[in-house]
Formats: structure tokens, sequence, C-alpha cells
């Protein structure tokens, strides 16, 4: 309890408000300069991923004929993944062979409904 006069003890109460209000704004600023710094580590790993997809997409556009998008891109490169691990391991389980043939029907089949064209 205040044994001062009244306006010394809102005074008071007033100093340690705003001390408190102080350390939220000090915690607040913090964590925004922190999500911001996330935020740019993860624009940049996406920018590092996305350039070799982009220079992919340029090849196989010139290949086709036929300007790709990037998700055709991704189609297409799973495609291939699902081919050489299909086709070139030797001595695996006939299970393993079986799962990566129908992964290949299933990536050819999403590439065709995508609508890339290999011929005219």
């Amino acid at each position: 309890m205040c044994t001062k006069t009244p306006f010394l003890c809102s005074v008071n109460i007033q100093q340690q408000i705003t001390k408190n209000d102080m350390k939220k704004e000090m915690a607040l600023a913090q964590h925004t300069a922190g999500t911001a710094g996330m935020y740019t580590l993860l624009y940049k790993a996406a920018a590092g991923v996305r350039r070799p997809l982009d220079t992919l997409r340029r090849h196989y556009s010139d290949m086709l004929g036929e300007q790709l998008t990037m998700r055709q891109t991704a189609l297409i490169v799973n495609a291939q993944a699902a081919f050489i691990l299909a086709v070139f391991p030797i001595a695996c389980p006939l299970t393993f062979r079986l799962a990566c043939g129908a992964w290949l029907v299933s990536a050819l089949l999403k590439c065709k409904n995508s609508g890339i064209r290999t011929s005219d």
C-alpha cells in the first residue's frame, strides 16, 4: 500500500507499467527480427532450388519446342527418376522393381495428363 500522496503513487505505478511495456516491445522487436531472418533464409533456399529447375525447364522447353511450366518440369524429373530406379538396379528384389515400374507408369500418366506432348 502506498503511504505517499496519491499523486506520487500514481506516478510510481505509471513508471512500472511503462517499464513492462518497454520490455514487451523489445521482445516483440527481437522476435520480429528473428522471423524476418528466417523468411530471408527460406527465400534464399527456395531460390537456390528454383534456379537449377529453371535451367532444366528452359532446356526441356527447347527440346520439346513448347514452353513448359515448373510443375511440368518437376513431372519430367519425377519420370526420369522413376525410369532410372526401375531399369538400372541389377541386383534388387523383384518387389522393388515392380514398385518402381508402377511408379514409372504413374509418373508417365501424370506427364501425359499435364499436357506435355512429345510429338505433333
